[in-house]
């Protein structure tokens, strides 16, 4: 049974809720680093193993290092909610669904409730979920990644387009080698082809693609993954990644805004 937008938006407030809209971006964060409840199965929806990245993650116990651990590694902030993965929020009459791009599913639409569901921490408890509204558009000036770079200007998105374009995609593989131009897709590569501006370009800018950590070692994971696939890793390559994603000048905070399999 599907899960309606009510037990979701607010708990314990006298105010009238925020009512979530068709095409808000849900980013999904992991507790900051040296939290207790850090450990190798954070989140069981985007990961997978070292030994297999498509593998089912419960089918491997020995994983020593997440898909979430590499992306927080390279992308997170000390002391900062560590996010690992963003989605969008498809609202049909009072029906909430997902369309995202993840290893298990590849581009994939399903239920808010089954979401949610695969993304209970080891703990029993949910990650953080953090809505944001696309508000404006972009446009484009000359500038160093693909001579491009965004600024703040008055050009219309269609979300219900960027939405439409998003279930487009549903079948497509996950793109397990980050790979620009190419079919697959991953998490933030899929919001980046979706958002449009009205002259049709990208709302949300590549940006050099780091993979190391702060201390500039490479994480495992993203070592073993691109050793067994023969390939150089790619840093530097224009790209996208949810943490950078969420600070988009574009983006405005749904606040209040709560999403929980619990009322």
């Amino acid at each position: 049974m599907l899960l309606t937008l009510l037990p979701f938006l607010l708990a314990g407030c006298t105010s009238a809720p925020p009512r979530l809209q068709n095409g808000d971006l849900v980013f999904v964060a992991l507790p900051p680093q040296g939290n207790p409840q850090d450990n190798p199965q954070d989140n069981p929806q985007a990961k997978g193993s070292l030994t297999n990245p498509t593998q089912d993650p419960g089918s491997n116990t020995e994983t020593l290092q997440t898909l979430d651990d590499a992306i927080a590694a390279a992308t997170g902030k000390q002391g900062a909610p560590r996010i690992t993965h963003v989605a969008i929020l498809q609202v049909q009459a009072d029906s909430l669904w997902i369309i995202d791009a993840t290893p298990r599913h590849g581009v994939s639409r399903r239920s808010l409730a089954a979401f949610l569901t695969e993304n209970r921490l080891a703990d029993g408890t949910d990650p953080t979920y953090i809505i944001k509204r696309v508000t404006g558009a972009v446009k484009h000036k000359e500038g160093p990644i693909n001579k491009k770079e965004p600024v703040k200007c008055k050009n219309g998105i269609d979300i219900q387009a960027a939405v439409e374009r998003a279930m487009a995609c549903c079948g497509r593989s996950y793109d397990l080698y980050y790979q620009p131009g190419d079919q697959a897709l991953y998490c933030s590569e899929l919001v980046q082809a979706c958002y449009l501006d009205a002259a049709g370009n990208p709302v949300f800018p590549s940006h050099p693609m780091n993979w190391l950590a702060a201390d500039g070692s490479l994480p495992p994971y993203w070592e073993q993954l691109f050793t067994q696939a023969g390939m150089e890793v790619p840093q530097g390559l224009p790209g996208t990644n949810p943490q950078r994603m969420s600070e988009a000048e574009c983006l405005q905070d749904v606040p209040g805004a709560i999403l929980s399999l619990n009322p």
